[in-house]
This record gives C-alpha cells, sequence and structure tokens, in this order.
C-alpha cells in the first residue's frame, strides 16, 4: 500500500544525483576545438617497436635500383649498394613522435669493401633532413648529417675507433638518442656521442648503408626501439 512518502533509498539517490549535477563532481568536460592532445611519456623499459623480418611485415620501406636496393632477404633487411659513395636506406611506418628512446640492432656483412659503412638514421624528417650514425666492420665511426641537399660531418676531430677483431661480424649496434644528443655503441662499447645541430624533432629512424671504394651487402636483424628514462 502506498503511502505518499518515498523510499529513503530512493530519496538518497536523487539527493546525490542533485548533487552531482550541482558540482559537477565525477564529470568530464566535452572536448573543445583546439585542446592540445598531451602523448603521455613512455614507461622507460618499454618496447615501443621491434622487427625481427621474419615475417616479411611490409612496414619497412623498399627500393631497387641499377645503383643500391633495399628487399627483405632470408628473414632479414637486405641493403646492398653496387656504386661506390652511394647511400641507400630504409625507415618504417612508425609514425609516433619519439623522445628519449634507445636503438638495438644486428648487422651483418655479407660482403663488400672495408670502408663500407652501415648504421642508424635518427631523427628523419624527409630525404633531405635526417642524421647517420654510422660504422665499418673494423670499428671506424662518423656521425652525418643530411641537411638541404649537404652532408655535414659531426664526427668529433678526436673520434677513435672501436676496438674490433678484422673484419669481425656480426656487429651489434645500438645508439641512445636522449635530449638533443645521441651516443654510438659498437659491440657494447660507446664509440662517442655529438649533439643534434637542431635539437630532435621526434621524427623517425631507420637503417643505412654506403658503398665504400667497393660495394657493400648487408642484412640487418633483431631491430628493437625502447624508451629510455
Amino acid at each position: 500500500m502506498q503511502n505518499g512518502h518515498l523510499p529513503k533509498s530512493l530519496l538518497a539517490g536523487l539527493i546525490a544525483l542533485v548533487l552531482l549535477l550541482v558540482t559537477g563532481v565525477g564529470l568530464s568536460a566535452p572536448a573543445q576545438a583546439g585542446d592540445a592532445t598531451i602523448t603521455p611519456t613512455p614507461t622507460p623499459g618499454v618496447i615501443l617497436f621491434e622487427d625481427d623480418f621474419a615475417t616479411y611485415s611490409g612496414r619497412w620501406t623498399l627500393t631497387e635500383t641499377a645503383k643500391a636496393s633495399v628487399t627483405y632477404d632470408a628473414e632479414t633487411l637486405n641493403l646492398r649498394v653496387v656504386s661506390p659513395g652511394v647511400f641507400v636506406w630504409s625507415v618504417p611506418d612508425f609514425d609516433t613522435p619519439l623522445r628519449d628512446y634507445r636503438l638495438d640492432v644486428m648487422a651483418d656483412i655479407r660482403e663488400g669493401s672495408a670502408d663500407s659503412v652501415f648504421g642508424f638514421v635518427v631523427d628523419y624528417q624527409d630525404d633531405e633532413h635526417y642524421y647517420v650514425l654510422l660504422t665499418t666492420t673494423q670499428g671506424d665511426w662518423q656521425v652525418l648529417r643530411r641537411y638541404e641537399g649537404e652532408w655535414i660531418n659531426l664526427t668529433p676531430a678526436d673520434a677513435e675507433p672501436v676496438q674490433r677483431g678484422e673484419n669481425d661480424s656480426p656487429v651489434m649496434l645500438r645508439v641512445d638518442v636522449i635530449g638533443d644528443s645521441v651516443t654510438l655503441f659498437v659491440d657494447d662499447q660507446e664509440a662517442g656521442r655529438v649533439a643534434l645541430e637542431d635539437g630532435q624533432s621526434g621524427a623517425v629512424f631507420g637503417l643505412v648503408a654506403r658503398a665504400g671504394r667497393g660495394y657493400v651487402d648487408v642484412s640487418f636483424d633483431d631491430f628493437r626501439v625502447t624508451a629510455e628514462d
């Protein structure tokens, strides 16, 4: 039988609803045009990207010309250059801006002249704006900047080669990109550190090779990108 009074539980619920509407507690304001989008900082140690090239994922740019090629081959990414002094590189379809990260890869030199170089691309914005960190199988290394059609050598004047056995392969390569500086490691030995001239834009990474006086055939495997502190 109804007595004209609201049950206590229902009355308490109505009071809570009124308070919620008045105070706004627990409500989210709708997004407004022009609101900034905040990209969360990845947790250090988290893998942001990896590829063992076993599945031919198609995520990397491929090319094949008379001078150079980038292809999937035997569960690796193969870069081959047959014209002296020519570069070839590849970047993946990864477009998330990055800050403070680490690159690791294994490079296996199949054939080529001893002065050929290979390594990483960092801060790749387009074909005329990026950096490369390079080494030879003998441990010599260099850092170059590509800017407006020119190569700028950023290698320190006192750069010393990393100690390696003659023509040892494969080579374990690592680069730490922290703030506006990049540090190259070869077989867990720190080769050197340089500053990015315009700071880090957060642009994409990649792999690169350049033939020396002859040609170069290098295969990359176990590529990984990890968030750093």
